[in-house]
């Protein structure tokens, strides 16, 4: 039966590509700009940018001054100054001056420093509490910055104490290059539980995380100045080690893993304030050896692909999907499809291993006449399998709704929450966030 779920899934997707309109077209104002193509263009303007600095804006454009004015190419520039996520709104405008025109972009920026109260219990009773900062466009520079400070209780007995930073530069003005860098540590304590027959208990034992991860990346053919391929080489090192509390249990093995990575990504993907459109896929190989560092040699081999598809048709909704696959040779069950990112609604831990393959399908509609709050109707379907047992006979699949809210003052801030449905078990689990799932 899931063979054929497969299949007419496929089918689905494939008349949906169909069915789909191209991304929004850039007629509105066309014909009214278009009365100014082969113009010379004496000077470019911003309005509205109080903190986002005109470097970043004019590193978006690709009609400068100079050129003779072309309809399209201001519009497309307009396009790729929204898809920086930074503004609520972009408008151009153009007329005429001595020698030739003046165009300016008149942006309305949203709110860039952010404190969140994280406060939340899921369908565990798992309850976790704390707080995080968000400085999005820090300096005005379009660069982030994220402090996370959170404590959580699990069901079990486990408290798990996070402590993360990052700071993330997207494009180094002037370059193609970026640079990403990332802290965390983490403390959980736990409960060890003998193994006999008696369930014995053996007493409390603390783990202490702590991983530092540093990236940097290349735009390479560039077919717009946020669009193309790009190549990203990362080296990240985790450490965790034990310590006893109470009686004597038994400590796991200090581990650690120094793991040196690359990927080579590809994205025309345009942010059209309440929806997106376009595709994004890529592929990563990272591996870790005794001899740089961890405690063991394995190998990780990952490659994705979204497509956003924007349907005018069907009440201005919108089909996306992705796709992920992952191969792992070193490690034992690397993977895991128990998650609010993965399998949503799945439970079991069982569904593990060292191959895998998942697809997420989102179909979300507009509510109560806002294109702002939608719908959400998915379906995740995949497998996980021991290296070497690959069936692709078998799949897991599971069905769930949710919602979309979309903060239009916030950047990159859309609240989210699904409930998702087991079909082998009869089980729900629900989930919630604040950004995207893909």
């Amino acid at each position: 039966m899931t063979v054929w779920l497969m299949l007419a899934l496929a089918c689905a997707l494939s008349a949906a590509v169909q069915a789909a309109d191209e991304a929004p077209s850039m007629d509105s104002g066309r014909s009214e700009l278009a009365r100014y193509d082969g113009r010379p263009v004496v000077a470019i303007l911003f309005q509205g940018n109080r903190i986002t600095r005109e470097i970043v804006l004019r590193e978006e454009l690709v009609l400068h001054e100079g050129d003779r004015f072309d309809a399209e190419k201001a519009l497309a520039s307009r396009q790729y100054l929204k898809n920086l996520g930074l503004f609520k709104q972009v408008s151009v405008s153009v007329r005429e001056v001595p020698g030739g025109v003046e165009v300016t972009y008149t942006v309305e920026e949203k709110w860039y420093l952010l404190p969140i109260p994280r406060l939340g219990i899921n369908s565990d009773a798992d309850v976790s509490y704390g707080g995080e900062l968000r400085w999005d466009n820090a300096l005005g520079l379009n660069q982030q910055f994220k402090l996370v400070l959170e404590d959580t209780r699990r069901f079990n007995g486990e408290r798990v104490r996070d402590r993360h930073l990052e700071y993330h530069i997207p494009k180094i003005p002037g370059t193609r290059f970026g640079v990403g860098v990332a802290s965390s540590g983490g403390r959980i304590e736990t409960r060890k539980i003998s193994r006999d027959d008696n369930g014995v208990e053996l007493g409390l034992f603390e783990q202490q995380s702590d991983r530092f991860s540093l990236s940097l990346s290349r735009w390479l053919k560039r077919i717009g100045p946020s669009h193309g391929w790009s190549t990203s080489v990362a080296i990240s090192a985790v450490h965790a080690e034990y310590e006893a509390l109470e009686g004597t249990p038994e400590l796991p093995d200090e581990s650690r893993r120094v793991t040196l990575g690359s990927s080579l990504d590809f994205t025309s993907k345009d942010d059209h304030e309440l929806f997106r459109t376009g595709e994004e896929y890529g592929a990563g190989f990272g591996f870790g050896r005794r001899n740089l560092g961890s405690d063991h040699n394995y190998y990780d081999f990952s490659a994705y692909w979204r497509r956003y598809n924007h349907l005018t048709k069907i009440r201005r909704s919108n089909l996306n999907w992705q796709l992920r696959l992952g191969y792992n040779m070193g490690d034992e069950n690397a993977y895991s499809l128990v998650g609010g990112g993965l399998m949503r609604g799945l439970q079991r831990e069982e569904v593990r291993g060292d191959v895998f393959a998942l697809l997420n399908l989102n179909w979300l509609v507009p509510l109560f006449g806002h294109d702002s709050f939608r719908g959400v109707l998915f379906t995740d379907i995949g497998n996980a399998w021991p290296r070497g047992k690959v069936d692709v006979t078998r799949w897991e699949y599971t069905v769930g709704l949710g919602f979309r809210w979309k903060i239009r003052s916030l950047v990159r801030v859309s609240l989210r929450g699904d409930i998702g449905y087991d079909p082998a078990t009869g089980e729900y689990k629900a989930y919630g966030g604040t950004n995207y799932l893909f």
